[in-house]
């Protein structure tokens, strides 16, 4: 993000914000800084989806001028997406939507959760149904055990073919050298 320019999502996220990449940055505050560019081009039709449960983010969400969407694993908010009983909600100031029933969600640690609820806030601000994946998916019973990551369909019954070859390289550009 250090060489945005012209870059304008319409939708940015933030999930968090914490001293890493200091290998490529000098400071922490030059890392923020970094990070924070991807709001520059953002205009207030715009969306940018912050974790209401890490202050850092909040800080640096400050900056964006597009319309805000908070999420939080904790059920605090007033506005934005949550959990609330055994569902992801939406709420708004036109009242609460829900988005996918938690039971849908299969993940390894309960911190994952936290990019749900962001991937919620994008599908809800987008107007599409993104969750319908897992609103659709099996009980977990069915779904069996939880693996890394989301599990929104059972494994298929038959085995996939197996992927074909890697095609050829293309020629270098300019065609083959000349001799």
């Amino acid at each position: 993000l250090e060489s945005v320019d012209t870059f304008h999502p319409w939708i940015a996220v933030l999930l968090n914000f914490s001293p890493d990449h200091l290998d490529r940055h000098a400071t922490v505050e030059e890392y923020a800084e970094a990070k924070a560019r991807i709001f520059l081009n953002q205009t207030p039709a715009d969306w940018a989806v912050l974790n209401a449960d890490d202050p850092a983010s909040l800080r640096l969400g400050r900056r964006a001028r597009a319309t805000r969407v908070l999420f939080s694993l904790h059920d605090t908010l007033a506005e934005g997406v949550v959990i609330e009983g055994d569902r992801i909600v939406r709420r708004t100031a036109e009242g609460t939507a829900a988005l996918a029933p938690l039971s849908s969600v299969r993940l390894l640690g309960r911190h994952l959760l936290a990019d749900v609820l962001a991937a919620s806030a994008v599908a809800a601000v987008d107007h599409c149904d993104g969750c319908r994946a897992l609103r659709a998916a099996p009980p977990p019973e069915a779904a069996g055990p939880p693996r890394a990551g989301l599990t929104a369909h059972p494994p298929p019954a038959t085995p996939r073919p197996p992927r074909a070859a890697p095609a050829a390289p293309p020629p270098p550009r300019g065609g083959a050298p000349r001799s």
